[in-house]
C-alpha cells in the first residue's frame, strides 16, 4: 500500500497500522479465510466478485483498523472519510454496515428484528440502486435483510429489516408520523451512513430530516465523500466532540491516474458522420496532421470511439451530459453508427437502469451515455470518460471525471469545450477547474486564449 492515508481522533493522528498486528486488514482473507473482523460468509462474497475482491484499498483498510483496533473510540464517535473518487468508499462503509447488522442479529439470537439496525443514505436513485445491489451481492448466504426505500418502488410494508438503503424523500413518508405508511422507529439505530455527504446536504428538507434522526438516536454516523463544498456545513448533525476523520488523497481533486484532456468543439456545425440509404456509415471528421479539429460534438465523439475501438476492443467508455434529451439523442446516433450505447438516467426506470449498468459492466455495450445523477457511486472499470458539456461546478467535473482512475488504473477524461458557448457559466466553471490542476499540467492554446491564461 504506497498511501494509507491519515487517520485521525479528535484532532491526534492515530495509525492505520498498530505494528504487525495491524497487516491482516491489508487483505479481505487469509489461509483459511479468516478475518478478525469480517464474517467468513462476507469474505466468500468478496472473492466471489469478478474480479476477487482479495486486496483491501486504503480506505478499507483504515475503516478495518479503526473498528477493530480502536474499538472503544469508535463505538459511539463519528467518522467524517473524505477519499477520492475511484477509492473504494462503498465497500468501506458497506463492510462495517454488515458486521453491525450480524453483531445485532447474533446478540438477537436469530430473533427478527422489529426496526433497522443500519440506515444508508444517498442522494439519488440510482446511486442507491447501486449500492443496494453491492450489498445485496455481500450479504448472500448472511442473515441479514435487506430493504430499498427510495422514490418509484412500492412503499415498505414492514420494518423487519437490517439494513436499509434510502433516498431521503421515500424514507420520510416513512418517518414522519404518516398513518397511511408504516412507520421505520430510528431509536434503536447501530449506525446511520450517508454516502456523497456534500450533495446529500445541500437540499434543506433532506438537511433537517438527518438532524431530526440524530436527535432520536445516540448511534455513531458515518459521512462519505470525494469532496467537500466551501459552503458545505453539517452543523449539529456531525457530533466532532468525539470523531475519527480520514483523508486519502488530494481534496477536491483528480486522482493522479486520471489523465484531463480539453478538446475544442463548436456545436454550430453540422455533423459529417451519417448512416446512406443503404447502411453505410460516412465519417469524414476534419484532421491536419492526423490531429483532429475543431468540429461538431457528435462527430467528435465519434471519432473519438471508433478510434479506441479499432484499437483496444476492451475500453468502455462513459459520455456525460447535463440533459436526458442530449443523452438518448447521443446513445441513438452511436447505436445507428455502429457503436453499441445505450442512455441511463433517473427518467428511466429502476430495472432499466439495472440492466443497462449490469450489460455495461458484463461488456455487452462498451458506451453508456448519462446524465449527472450517474456522476457519483459508478463502481466499474472505465477507460475514457468524454464530458459532452461542461458542469455546473468543478466539483461535478470531478465526480464525472473521476469514474476513470478507479483503483489505481490509469484512465482519460475528455472534456469538450465549445468556445462560442453562450451560457455565461461555462467560462468561470472552467476557470476553476483550471486551477485546480497541477501547476506543471500545460493546457491547449485555445483553451489558454479562451480564459485570457
Amino acid at each position: 500500500m504506497n498511501d494509507p492515508g491519515q487517520l485521525f481522533y479528535n484532532d491526534d493522528p492515530v495509525p492505520v497500522y498498530n505494528g504487525g498486528a495491524c497487516q491482516p486488514f491489508a487483505f479481505f482473507s487469509k489461509a483459511g479465510g479468516e478475518h478478525p473482523y469480517l464474517d467468513p460468509a462476507v469474505i466468500q462474497n468478496l472473492l466471489n466478485q469478478k474480479p476477487p475482491a482479495i486486496n483491501a484499498r486504503p480506505v478499507q483498510t483504515a475503516l478495518l483498523s479503526m473498528l477493530t483496533m480502536y474499538k472503544k473510540q469508535s463505538a459511539k464517535s463519528d467518522l467524517m472519510c473524505i477519499s477520492e473518487t475511484g477509492s473504494g468508499k462503498t465497500y468501506a462503509f458497506l463492510l462495517p454496515a454488515i458486521q453491525t447488522a450480524l453483531k445485532r442479529i447474533e446478540k438477537n439470537k436469530g430473533k427478527a428484528s422489529k426496526s433497522p439496525s443500519v440506515l444508508i443514505f444517498c442522494h439519488s436513485q440510482p446511486l442507491a440502486e447501486l449500492i443496494y445491489a453491492n450489498l445485496t451481492a455481500l450479504v448472500k448466504n448472511t442473515a441479514v435483510k435487506t430493504c430499498l426505500v427510495i422514490g418509484k418502488t412500492e412503499f415498505i410494508k414492514s420494518t423487519e429489516f437490517d439494513i436499509g438503503v434510502c433516498c431521503a424523500g421515500r424514507f420520510r413518508n416513512h418517518f414522519e408520523g404518516s398513518k397511511r405508511y408504516v412507520q421505520i422507529d430510528v431509536t434503536k439505530l447501530d449506525l446511520l451512513i450517508i454516502d456523497e455527504v456534500d450533495e446529500s446536504m445541500k437540499c434543506a428538507d433532506d438537511f433537517m430530516l438527518y438532524f431530526e434522526i440524530r436527535q432520536k438516536t445516540s448511534c455513531p454516523a458515518y459521512f462519505f465523500s470525494a469532496t467537500l463544498d466551501g459552503s458545505f456545513s453539517l452543523g449539529d448533525i456531525f457530533r466532532d466532540e468525539d470523531c475519527f476523520c480520514y483523508q486519502h488523497g488530494e481534496l477536491n481533486a483528480l486522482p493522479p491516474t486520471v489523465i484531463p484532456v480539453f478538446w475544442e468543439c463548436d456545436r454550430s456545425m453540422l455533423p459529417e458522420a451519417y448512416l446512406d440509404d443503404d447502411g453505410t456509415v460516412h465519417a469524414i471528421p476534419p484532421t491536419q496532421n492526423n490531429t483532429l479539429l475543431k468540429c461538431n460534438p457528435s462527430d467528435m465523439i465519434f471519432f473519438i470511439l471508433k478510434l479506441q475501438w479499432d484499437n483496444r476492443a476492451a475500453t468502455k467508455f462513459i459520455i456525460f451530459t447535463k440533459k436526458t434529451v442530449i443523452a438518448d439523442f447521443l446513445a441513438n446516433k452511436l447505436a445507428l453508427l455502429g457503436i453499441k450505447a445505450r442512455s441511463i438516467h433517473a427518467k428511466k426506470s429502476a430495472e432499466a437502469r439495472r440492466r443497462c449498468f449490469e450489460d455495461f459492466k458484463a461488456g455487452v455495450y462498451k458506451v453508456i451515455v448519462a446524465t449527472n445523477q450517474l456522476t457519483r457511486g459508478i463502481d466499474v472499470d472505465v477507460d475514457v470518460v468524454i464530458n459532452y458539456d461542461i458542469p455546473t461546478s468543478r466539483t461535478a467535473w470531478i465526480h464525472r471525471s473521476g469514474r476513470v482512475g478507479r483503483n489505481g488504473k490509469k484512465g482519460a477524461a475528455i472534456t469538450l469545450v465549445d468556445t462560442k458557448d453562450p451560457d455565461y457559466q461555462t467560462k468561470a466553471v472552467l476557470r476553476e477547474i483550471v486551477g485546480g490542476l497541477p501547476p506543471d499540467k500545460k493546457l491547449p492554446t485555445f483553451l489558454a486564449e479562451y480564459l485570457n491564461l
